[in-house]
């Protein structure tokens, strides 16, 4: 929901083929893409209306008007507003019945007019069988009526509550005062949604606030920006985006296809780059309470992401991501993809994680993923973990079923300034099958204690250090030297702030 109050939030679901296609014309027994009232509008009610016959006659209109449209556009009070300049000629298209409209000077009307002499027209919101063309003939068929009637109110087209309706090209409003809502105006879950499937599309060099120190958070809505879906190609590049109300700022969604073998993530090819991600979300200072440094508590779980990557075979660079209390770049599988020289600072907020391959979603895969010459900061305040991977580092789900596994870690490096530092700069728990090798945090702080949260009694944290790995959930790893592997690890995020107990600091 786009709200005055300044939750914006930008769509590009994305793809090609026939997800968003046209739908072509069917058989008149067809199911209809709309949800039918009690019949109160006829379609010979329709063509027995007259106004003054000095209205200028208008010119054929491109996109069809759906049939079962008519009483949201007539309206039993304004039939009498109809012109005699127009007919209106019936066709079976789309599932459902459609008008196209015509000037009565240019052709004759068809038989196909008993069509509309055998059907009642009535109607109250379009449903998911509908697509773009089939809306924006809506739109533009309201537009036409009240180009011969005066008196005509506001004109509102309604989709019905839950409806998902697949797009190609964009929805046109045509004329002033429509409104395009879900029927009955919901604020939850139940508004309809528009998904637009397109290869290719790009957020390039705008700046977005979505203003959260001064509206609030979100509960339950989306990213400030999301794009993804079944699609390809797709780029975001040079964009400023900043303070989410919900839970990340940029969010890529994977797609997904059925072949014949099971399900593919379709979403591949996207490029992120040269964009500045965060501030974003209210900060952890504990497993419990959440804050920023300066400005007191907050409720728990108020964090957010910077970037949340689940499209495949992409590539994340040159970005910088600042003070994303969540996780800076997280992937959700996202396999095959690059994630390299970025930029990823913590300053005024403490943060869970900077990189994150912790997510079983997209099936725990994270098979020809990389991560490299990333340059991660923590320069005032607390980074609990720099580089996580696996299920355990953030949970306490211990089922092999449940476990991560996949993908290259490789010469990142992890600096700290005067008063900031880590917990840990690489941690692993929970994931198998991967590399990590050529990390340096020679330059890094670490510190912090273990809160309530942690379950020391039955798994004592290792002291706060750059790697460290569960001996006992990592297997087929192979790590580079320095790794401490003796103890059990679980929930290492439940780390909260405390005295810095290794000093190295690269400046400050």
């Amino acid at each position: 929901m786009l709200q005055a109050s300044a939750l914006i939030t930008l769509i590009a679901f994305i793809s090609s083929g026939a997800l968003g296609a046209p739908i072509e014309p069917r058989d008149a027994s067809s199911s209809s893409p709309t949800t039918s009232l009690p019949q109160t509008l006829t379609a010979d009610a329709a063509f027995s209306q007259a106004t003054p016959s000095g209205a200028a006659a208008m010119p054929p209109l491109p996109k069809l008007l759906p049939l079962s449209a008519l009483e949201s556009i007539f309206g039993p009070a304004h039939v009498n507003d109809l012109s005699p300049t127009v007919n209106l000629m019936a066709r079976d298209v789309l599932p459902g019945h459609a008008l196209e409209r015509r000037a009565a000077d240019e052709m004759q009307v068809p038989s196909e007019m008993h069509l509309l002499r055998q059907r009642a027209l009535a109607t109250s919101c379009v449903e998911s069988s509908a697509n773009d063309t089939y809306i924006s003939s809506v739109d533009q068929g309201l537009q036409f009526v009240s180009a011969f009637s005066f008196s005509w109110p506001i004109k509102v087209e309604a989709l019905c509550p839950g409806a998902r309706i697949l797009t190609t090209y964009a929805v046109l409003l045509y004329a002033a005062n429509q409104t395009l809502t879900t029927l009955g105006n919901p604020t939850g879950d139940t508004r309809a949604t528009l998904v637009n499937f397109m290869n290719s599309v790009s957020i390039q060099h705008i700046q977005v606030d979505d203003a959260r120190p001064a509206l609030g958070i979100y509960p339950g809505g989306a990213a400030l920006i999301e794009m993804g879906g079944n699609s390809r190609g797709q780029l975001i590049h040079h964009v400023h985006a900043y303070e989410p109300r919900a839970w990340s700022v940029f969010h890529s969604q994977e797609g997904l296809y059925w072949p014949q073998d099971g399900y593919t993530f379709y979403c591949e090819g996207m490029q992120v780059h040269d964009n500045q991600f965060g501030p974003s979300g209210h900060a952890p200072s504990g497993a419990s309470q959440f804050k920023r440094d300066n400005t007191g508590t907050y409720t728990p779980g108020q964090w957010a992401d910077g970037s949340s990557m689940a499209c495949g075979v992409s590539n994340i660079y040159n970005n910088v991501v600042t003070d994303a209390t969540d996780g800076a770049i997280v992937l959700f599988g996202a396999q095959g993809s690059v994630v390299q020289n970025n930029q990823i600072i913590s300053n005024q907020r403490q943060l869970l994680g900077r990189i994150n391959m912790v997510d079983y979603t997209s099936l725990g895969n994270f098979s020809g993923v990389v991560v490299r010459n990333n340059i991660i900061t923590s320069k005032a305040s607390l980074i609990k973990v720099g580089i996580a991977m696996g299920t355990m580092v953030w949970g306490t789900d211990n089922r092999t079923v449940a476990r991560t596994f996949g993908g290259t870690v490789e010469n990142n490096v992890f600096l700290s300034g005067a008063s900031g530092y880590f917990g840990y700069a690489i941690a692993v728990a929970g994931h198998a099958n991967a590399v990590v090798s050529g990390n340096v945090a020679k330059l890094a702080n670490f510190g912090g204690v273990e809160s309530p949260q942690c379950f020391t009694s039955w798994f004592p944290m290792p002291k706060p250090q750059a790697f460290v790995a569960d001996p006992y959930t990592t297997p087929g790893m192979i790590l580079q030297a320095g790794f401490s592997r003796l103890v059990a690890l679980v929930l290492l995020i439940c780390r909260g702030p405390g005295a810095i107990t290794t000093r190295n600091s690269y400046f400050g």
